[in-house]
């Protein structure tokens, strides 16, 4: 509850202004069952690397991470045999194979996901799946680049992989065989200038092309020519 007297603290009509914004984020997240430092807590961490453009988005209250944080402090205060209890009981349920079938189903290697880190106060991890065992698929960290073995029910599919193009072959060089004096070719010379002329002379490993707009003879390799076929 804020009292009238707690305005004599705020030395200055601007820090009033700024403690009125901070009391008006508190009570709200106490009015929605919020506990406020957790959510302080949050909102703060996440705040350094977040758009500046989106700043505006960290003042909606994220109901679900909240409440969970504030089950988080009513179990602090539970009996440690209560805990126990409820700890066996979710072992179970994470243990059940249909759970974990269903996750594993979603996931393949190379996709991209993201995952609940140690601490389950931070925002989710993201990485990418390089293995899929029994009952663990092993991650490798988008940042730290390190591979961890998550259990999948921490895990969250969805994201989609970048689909990854394969390069395509080069194509085969020309083989010597596959040309007679007279022929039309192209190539490209040492400065990426195009160039086209006739096949003159056949020797070991070039021939000998008279190239039009140019004097003399060119001596070219048979693996950077092209025939060309007039049609």
């Amino acid at each position: 509850m804020l009292l009238p007297k707690e305005w004599l603290f705020a030395a200055s009509p601007r820090g009033a202004k700024a403690a009125a914004r901070m009391y008006t984020l508190l009570v709200t997240a106490g009015l929605n069952h919020v506990a406020p430092l957790c959510w302080l807590k949050t909102t703060l961490g996440r705040f350094p690397p977040y758009p500046a453009g989106r700043v505006h988005e960290l003042l909606r209250l994220p109901v679900n991470a909240l409440r969970f944080m504030d089950i988080l402090d009513r179990l602090r205060q539970a009996p440690s045999a209560e805990l126990y209890r409820l700890y066996v009981a979710i072992g179970k349920m994470l243990d059940d194979p249909r759970r974990i079938l269903e996750v594993r189903q979603q996931l393949h290697l190379g996709m991209s996901v993201d995952y609940v880190g140690d601490n389950p106060l931070e925002p989710l991890s993201q990485g990418t799946i390089v293995e899929l065992r029994h009952t663990q698929a092993v991650v490798q960290d988008g940042r730290s680049r390190r591979h961890w073995a998550i259990p999948y029910a921490a895990i969250i599919p969805g994201r989609a992989a970048p689909v990854v193009q394969p390069e395509p072959p080069p194509s085969p060089r020309s083989k010597p065989e596959e040309f007679v004096i007279g022929d039309t070719v192209g190539f490209t010379d040492k400065h990426l200038n195009e160039r086209f002329g006739i096949i003159v002379r056949l020797n070991t490993k070039t021939a000998s092309i008279a190239v039009t707009g140019s004097e003399g003879h060119w001596r070219v390799s048979y693996g950077l020519l092209r025939k060309i076929v007039d049609v």
